[in-house]
C-alpha cells in the first residue's frame, strides 16, 4: 500500500513541478490512495473497511503535507529514500495505528 501511494505521489508531484502544497495536489494524492486501497480491498489483498481506507489515506496525506515540502518529497523519491525515511515511516505507522492496523 505504501509503495503504491508513493508511486502515485511521485508521478503527480514530478509532473506538476510544484514546490508548494495545494488543495488540488493533496486531493489528488488522497484520491489516488483511495483508488489503490479500493483495488487492494477488492482483490482481497487487504481486509480494510471502507472507512479505514479513507482514514488511512487522509491521515497519510496530512502527515506528508505537514512533515515535508513538495521539494523534500521530490528529493526523497529521486534518491529512492522515501521508504526508508524515518519521518515518513512514522507518518505511515501513526496512520496504521489510527485505524487499528
Amino acid at each position: 500500500m505504501r509503495l503504491n501511494c508513493l508511486i502515485f505521489l511521485t508521478i503527480i508531484i514530478v509532473s506538476k513541478f510544484a514546490y508548494a502544497w495545494s488543495f488540488e495536489y493533496l486531493d489528488t494524492i488522497t484520491s489516488g490512495c483511495i483508488e489503490q486501497s479500493k483495488s487492494l480491498t477488492s482483490s482481497g489483498e487487504t481486509d480494510w473497511e471502507i472507512g479505514e481506507n479513507y482514514e488511512y489515506c487522509g491521515c497519510t496525506t496530512n502527515g506528508i503535507s505537514k512533515n515535508f515540502s513538495v521539494s523534500d518529497v521530490i528529493d526523497l523519491m529521486s534518491s529512492d529514500t522515501m521508504l526508508s525515511n524515518t519521518v515518513y515511516l512514522k507518518v505511515v505507522d501513526d496512520c496504521l495505528q489510527k485505524i487499528g492496523r
